[in-house]
């Protein structure tokens, strides 16, 4: 068979003798037959290369790369891309497994789709930490693609997805930044979903192992400090690249507040003093400002809709309410302003202006899951619980692995009374997250 009709699994290694063997074997068993799984080493000071040699002596569909020279992460997995032959490939981390079926239907999915540069599956974690994580993507065309990812989507599921080579042959590749090289495979993804669609299998193919030390799942161990930083150089980086990928310009604009707003979400505002986080967002607002030509005011929606979130966080609803207005009328796409000052008009008593934002953030964003599950909280305060239940049950749709809106969704169920729905509904929650103590306390409850 040519190259082009073998899929290529892409190991890259790193001190993984404890694991990498069972990553293999599930390489190789799959149904597909027509494979090759090509592992580079990144100067591993462990019995990593050995085991890797056991496995390579009792089939020959494996190939193994070493350096002497430790590349990092980002090296090693681009060395990789650079040498795909095939027409579709896939990375699989060294503590990962795939079901044997994987390949066969990931192959199938991309058959169906011409569109699609990757399909993933869900992918099903285990170790010490067990759930599911998965996507639903939307929308055919790029900007809807990228503001979905940017609003919640988890990147590893397309990261470890079946991927057409021609998507890559352009130079996609992990952009190296300062700390670890923090969300390197983000900025991949995203610029992947600028070169086409992403197609799901909902089924659980991809296994992803949690152990405090292993390579793929190591924490970062940013303290508080270096958090921010961490931040600032990945959004940069996600800023410049969005920045060269072809669009129209209003579309780049919302994706670009998209960014930002992600990065409000994952300062955590609400946990943290404002500087030097406020200092961060002002000064990605500026580069992204400058990079679409959003003007002073666009930029200066982040800031304020950080300090909105930090204030109504602290219990000063009239502040809040003032600044999330400040960020709206600076910049009427900011859905995340629209959804900060929604309770803080209901807690003055407006509920109508209240609801009025959040319809128009919904219609704004409808692929956005932190948008649809802020409406669904602000409706139940309204105690609109229909409207309630349609926005929970659509955070179900775009993210359905998730267990956040199933707990939503089953305190709405419960609030209307229907307490074998909300009791399925906490159970749903439970199988998709084992370890979410709220998923967890709320079964038990009901």
């Amino acid at each position: 068979m040519s190259s082009s009709g073998i899929i290529e699994v892409l190991v890259p290694t790193y001190n993984g003798e404890a694991f990498v063997a069972h990553a293999l074997r599930s390489a190789l068993s799959q149904t597909i037959t027509d494979i090759r799984v090509i592992v580079s080493d990144d100067a591993s000071t462990d019995g990593t290369l050995d085991v890797c040699a056991t496995v390579a002596e009792s089939d020959d569909r494996v190939e193994i790369r070493a350096t002497t020279r430790n590349r990092g992460w980002v090296g090693n997995a681009n060395s990789l891309l650079d040498s795909v032959e095939s027409d579709l490939f896939l990375v699989l981390s060294q503590d990962d497994t795939l079901e044997p079926t994987a390949l066969e239907r990931l192959s199938e999915a991309l058959e169906a789709r011409p569109d699609a540069v990757v399909a993933a599956s869900d992918i099903a974690s285990f170790g010490e930490r067990s759930a599911v994580i998965g996507f639903e993507p939307a929308g055919t065309r790029t900007a809807e693609r990228l503001l979905t990812f940017l609003g919640g989507w988890p990147t590893g599921v397309a990261f470890h997805g079946l991927t057409r080579r021609a998507a890559i042959d352009a130079g996609i590749r992990l952009r190296p930044t300062p700390f670890h090289s923090f969300h390197a495979d983000t900025v991949y993804v995203a610029e992947l979903l600028a070169a086409g669609g992403a197609a799901r299998v909902p089924e659980r193919l991809y296994r992803k192992r949690y152990v405090g030390w292993s390579v793929s799942s190591a924490a970062w161990g940013f303290d508080d400090d270096t958090a921010p930083h961490a931040w600032e150089t990945h959004t940069e980086s996600l800023i410049n690249a969005i920045a060269l990928i072809r669009m129209r310009r209003h579309h780049r604009r919302r994706i670009l507040g998209a960014c930002l707003d992600r990065l409000v979400r994952e300062l955590r505002f609400d946990r943290h003093p404002l500087n030097p986080r406020l200092e961060v967002v002002s000064r990605l607002a500026r580069r992204a400002a400058n990079a679409v030509g959003g003007g002073a005011d666009w930029a200066s929606a982040r800031a304020f809709l950080a300090e909105a979130i930090h204030a109504h966080h602290f219990g000063t609803i009239d502040e809040a309410r003032r600044l999330a207005r400040a960020a709206v009328d600076r910049d009427p796409s900011c859905s995340e302003a629209r959804m900060t000052l929604a309770p803080a008009l209901l807690a003055a008593g407006r509920t109508d202006e209240g609801i009025a934002e959040v319809r128009r953030a919904v219609a704004d964003q409808p692929w956005n899951p932190s948008v649809r599950l802020s409406a669904c909280l602000v409706f139940e305060a309204a105690m609109l619980l229909d409207d309630a239940m349609a926005e929970a049950r659509a955070a179900i749709v775009i993210e359905p692995t998730a267990a956040a809106p199933w707990l939503f969704l089953s305190r709405i169920q419960e609030h209307r009374g229907d307490l074998p729905a909300a009791r399925n509904s906490a159970r749903r929650a439970v199988d998709l997250d084992p370890g979410d103590t709220a998923a967890i306390e709320r079964l038990r409850w009901s």
